[in-house]
């Protein structure tokens, strides 16, 4: 099955389910730019790159049009020291895990909108597993501490908007755990941003995460085949 089968198929799942979700993108990492240029020329436009130096060399090569803009999502996870680079190449960030890599984000974006009026949108990953194998995401009683005495960096500013949660299940796969995950990510955004984004559900697990609220998916091999 070809790229533009793959996603078709899945959009035409969430449209006979009546799931309603914000953006299914493409996770094209260990991929050429021309899967991002077909899926585009197709009509897609959001695609995810885990590392900031293969989306630089990546998206400058798509040939995109001023109507339609690429919407790009940075789904690995956020590093402070990349901060400059991550703000300037993406639209969109996932893997916001800490108070100073959410301090670094604001600084930074905030001196990318004085430049070009670019606003950022980003998301805080929870590890909600407690796999300390897994890169990136806060502890839950991590992130509410955070969230009760950093109250004024959760804020949304006119450069930067925080606009939910994400997570990922866990490593063996598990679909009964990674069920219970999403779950928890669910009731954990009812209480802390209702009616917010949940970026959750990549190749093996997106039915699950629709089933449980999502309303981001990150979807690679299933669409792009194997990296």
């Amino acid at each position: 099955m070809n790229p533009i089968e793959a996603l078709n198929q899945i959009k035409d799942y969430i449209y006979i389910h009546a799931y309603k979700i914000t953006a299914l993108v493409v996770v094209t990492k260990n991929h050429s730019h021309e899967i991002i240029q077909i899926l585009y020329d197709a009509g897609h436009s959001d695609f995810g790159e885990n590392k900031i130096q293969e989306a630089e060399k990546k998206f400058p090569l798509v040939k995109i049009t001023p109507e339609k803009p690429l919407i790009k999502h940075h789904v690995g996870p956020f590093q402070t020291g990349n901060a400059k680079k991550t703000v300037n190449l993406f639209d969109w960030i996932h893997g916001v895990s800490s108070v100073n890599g959410l301090k670094s984000l604001i600084e930074k974006a905030k001196k990318q909108y004085d430049k070009n009026q670019k606003k950022i949108y980003y998301l805080i990953q929870l590890n909600l597993t407690r796999e300390s194998t897994k890169t990136g995401g806060m502890f839950l009683e991590d992130f509410e501490k955070a969230i009760e005495s950093n109250t004024d960096l959760f804020k949304n500013f006119p450069f930067l908007e925080w606009k939910g949660f994400m997570t990922m299940g866990p490593s063996s796969g598990d679909l009964i755990i990674t069920r219970k995950v999403f779950k928890e990510l669910k009731r954990i955004q009812e209480k802390y941003k209702p009616n917010s984004e949940l970026s959750m559900g990549m190749s093996n697990d997106w039915k699950i995460a629709l089933e449980e609220g999502a309303t981001i998916l990150r979807i690679g091999t299933a669409i792009t085949g194997p990296r």
